[in-house]
């Protein structure tokens, strides 16, 4: 059972930052108490969390990729971009899990980033990607609001849950409690040459390793058979250091293994000294304090960082590329709603006046339009129809737990499409009081018929008792008393009676 979970969080975890993940080979791992996966390709949307105009290249597996050349024109047009996770490591010891920790280790995640706004804008990828996120927070969203439900409801379950939900919860809270994490060989690296037209820069950030291990209140390493409501971690960072590079060479367009032999050169201390680092590599030690039930008083999540030094650099080429960097992202941001009318890269105003023009036009009646719109009576009947509809198919989906009708899924993905995060969350807030009173009602009913069903059941087993009874001497008297047949009396031990023989 436990391992099911855990395949199905890997999943859901992985699968929306890695490409070629094999299901199959991850659930018989988990079985097996050891996963290994390697070789993993990173999702081009793999870094949207951070809400930045960037990108990786879902084709960014450079083992399969020509080299090409490495004139600023090529990097325009190349494809050779890189995200790579080389190996993850999951080990459960399913013979001890409540004796042993779970031990996670992550090794050599490369990633190569460039601008997003030097692409074609494809509207369908843009809008599903955008969609994708916009799932992602609401169903980060709910899970909270689960929570915090439960908490609410704990103390009034009944007996028989509480004691298996009790073992579930106290089985995974230490796994949890107890899991180690150890990440090795991070590199991140931002290549621009659009920001600033007077050359290309590169942003990076390294990490030698970082590892997190279960403690007591005395920062020794140990299994917590009992955290209580506070745990701690005691964290390890060696080798972290970021780096701003104002002269530097483009690495897309390199062979596979020169590619990743740069990456792992640039983590260490040595190559630090070819680069221009904002923040030279450290080793630190550190205390996380985690309160699991907080009180609004209480700290939830509490880091202590002790390092040995510390030092930063920023020189005046590195403070401009930043501000660049920084107009480029703010310019990027503001300009998403408008791309789906740009002219294509590489066309330049006085190339194409004719486009940029009607690019002009476009932007302009479609905030115009939109602005109008929303005045109108129209406007707000449709909104008002789209909200009552999607409260009414979503508490039909609440209610019978993902099942609905083919023309109530269609309606409900449609409006998961059009509507806006903030719309959605609050028609999912409205929704639930009638969520509430709907589950309330299934489970009353169910209890009215549970408790006829045992009340029949109760009445059966009487008439069947009181038949047996008159069956057993009265229907024999009767019996006898019509046939002229003489009664058959039990003796003690349960034989029967020879009563003789009555001849006319």
């Amino acid at each position: 059972m436990f391992e099911g979970v855990v395949a199905t969080i890997l999943n859901r975890f992985l699968g929306n930052y890695v490409t070629n993940l094999e299901t199959t080979q991850l659930k018989l791992g988990i079985w097996q108490g050891d996963v290994k996966l390697e070789k993993l390709r990173l999702k081009t949307d793999a870094l949207d969390k951070l809400r930045l105009p960037v990108d990786i290249k879902e084709g960014a597996y450079i083992l399969f990729m020509p080299s090409i050349g490495r004139s600023p024109d090529a990097r325009l047009n190349s494809t050779c971009f890189v995200g790579w996770l080389g190996t993850l490591t999951i080990s459960i010891p399913w013979s001890n899990l409540k004796g042993e920790p779970v031990r996670i280790t992550i090794d050599n995640v490369y990633v190569l980033a460039t601008p997003r706004f030097q692409e074609n804008f494809d509207p369908e990828r843009e809008n599903e990607r955008e969609y994708k996120r916009k799932m992602q927070r609401l169903d980060n969203d709910d899970m909270l609001r689960q929570q915090q439900l439960l908490k609410k409801q704990g103390a009034t379950s009944a007996g028989e849950e509480k004691k298996q939900a009790s073992f579930t919860e106290q089985l995974v809270t230490k796994i949890v409690d107890n899991l180690q994490v150890v990440i090795k060989n991070i590199h991140v690296r931002y290549e621009d040459h659009i920001s600033n037209p007077d050359h290309m820069f590169a942003v990076g950030a390294t990490l030698g390793e970082l590892s997190a291990v279960s403690t007591d209140e005395e920062w020794r390493q140990t299994f917590l058979h009992d955290s209580g409501s506070v745990i701690h971690k005691l964290l390890k960072l060696a080798q972290f250091s970021v780096y701003w590079d104002t002269e530097c060479q483009s690495m897309q367009g390199l062979g596979h293994d020169e590619l990743i032999a740069k990456f792992s050169q640039a983590i260490n201390s040595e190559e630090h000294r070819c680069r221009q680092s904002i923040l030279e590599p450290v080793v630190g030690l550190g205390k996380l304090t985690m309160n699991k039930r907080p009180t609004p008083e209480d700290i939830r999540t509490m880091v202590k960082f002790e390092f040995d030094q510390l030092a930063f650099e920023l020189d005046d080429e590195q403070y401009a590329d930043a501000l660049l960097l920084t107009t480029a992202f703010d310019y990027a941001m503001r300009q998403r709603r408008y791309r789906k009318h740009r002219p294509p890269p590489g066309v330049r105003p006085k190339d194409d006046p004719r486009a940029w023009m009607l690019f002009a036009i476009r932007s302009v009646f479609d905030e115009v339009h939109e602005h109008n719109y929303r005045k109108t009576w129209a406007y707000r009947r449709h909104r008002r129809e789209e909200r009552q509809l999607y409260i009414r198919v979503y508490t039909a989906f609440k209610v019978n737990h993902g099942t609905l009708t083919e023309a109530d899924a269609k309606a409900l993905d449609g409006l998961h499409h059009s509507l806006s995060y903030e719309d959605i969350r609050q028609y999912r807030l409205q929704a639930e009081p009638a969520i509430r009173k709907q589950q309330y009602l299934i489970r009353k009913r169910e209890a009215e018929v549970n408790k006829a069903k045992a009340g029949g059941a109760g009445a059966a087993d009487s008439t069947a008792a009181a038949g047996a009874g008159v069956t057993g001497w009265v229907g024999g008297w009767i019996s006898s008393w019509v046939t002229g047949a003489p009664a058959q009396s039990h003796d003690a031990s349960g034989g029967k009676a020879d009563g003789g023989d009555v001849s006319d």
